[in-house]
């Protein structure tokens, strides 16, 4: 268990810190102030992520599956809040809102692939524990 979850941490510590790095591009190609507000706050809890990744990776990855669990579920939360904030009006075309929401789709399957993957890591750990 322990090589798969340093494994999984050291992949999703660099997922989640190119992540702030490629926002920021994409934000400034679409004429957007690179570091805006949201901009801000999505960098502050994605290297925020990526820290505790790292940390986990380098303790040995036995709070890989907790961690992964509740930071899947602040993604989920943030990107729920995301598309609660959304000031859709009427006019918008679909290719407008989804580019709008784009960060927000990216954190809601953020969310969700890191909580399958914990429960997944979960049930892995829990059929190795009951075989050894």
């Amino acid at each position: 268990m322990k090589n798969i979850s340093v494994t999984v941490a050291w992949v999703f510590a660099f997922i989640v810190m190119v992540l702030p790095i490629f926002g920021c591009i994409v934000n400034s190609a679409y004429g957007v102030e690179t570091l805006s507000i949201s901009c801000k706050i999505y960098n502050f809890i994605h290297v925020t992520t990526a820290i505790g990744f790292a940390a986990i990776a380098l303790l040995g990855g036995k709070p890989l599956v907790p961690f992964m669990r509740t930071f899947g579920m602040i993604y989920m939360l943030v990107a729920l809040i995301g598309f609660l904030g959304m000031n859709l009006q009427v006019g918008y075309q679909w290719l407008d809102v989804i580019s709008v929401n784009a960060l927000n789709y990216i954190e809601l399957g953020l969310g969700v692939s890191l909580s399958a993957i914990g429960s997944m890591l979960y049930k892995r750990q829990r059929l190795v524990s009951c075989t050894a």
